[in-house]
């Protein structure tokens, strides 16, 4: 690895594929190695490495920061810490992590909006219910179904009739 090759995108204005995208074209056609560390946006990384047939290597973030900064814990600035992944993968000391295969990515992914959505349901249905009782359409005993009578209630209230 040529330390230019490994360095931060500087130049960057904000970071999002196509950016990255068009800041990886300068290595086209070179043998280029990214150490990335897995936080927030790895994936993305990732992907577009790559895509554009640069080699990724996915850092550990808590173990490259203990291999950048050692034990003792200092102000984490991304500055320092693009040219510490840059020196751990110079010397193949970066702490890889896994990278799993696209596959497993997108149903990962999948199962995320499952959760997430199924944890908004509930939290608008327990809105919704307690919107309902303090209108006095449901009983504080009616939590699981709405009985025929409070759903007529309930569209007398709201509709009119």
């Amino acid at each position: 690895m040529r330390r230019r090759e490994t360095s931060s995108a500087t130049g960057a204005k904000s970071a999002n594929r196509e950016t990255f995208r068009r800041w990886l074209e300068q290595f086209a056609g070179q043998q280029v190695d990214v150490v990335v560390e897995g936080c927030t946006g790895w994936r993305f990384i990732v992907e577009e490495c790559r895509a554009a047939g640069v080699m990724p290597h996915l850092a550990d973030p808590a173990e490259a920061s203990i291999r950048i900064h050692g034990v003792t814990r200092r102000a984490k600035t991304d500055k320092v810490d693009a040219k510490g992944l840059r020196e751990l993968g110079e010397h193949h000391r970066a702490p890889e992590s896994w990278i799993p295969p696209a596959q497993v990515l997108e149903i990962r992914t999948a199962l995320r909006l499952y959760h997430d959505s199924m944890t908004g349901r509930a939290a608008w249905l327990h809105r919704i219910h307690a919107t309902l009782f303090h209108q006095g359409a449901l009983q504080q005993t009616q939590t699981r179904s709405w009985p025929p009578q409070s759903v007529a209630r309930l569209r007398t209230a709201v509709v009119g009739g």
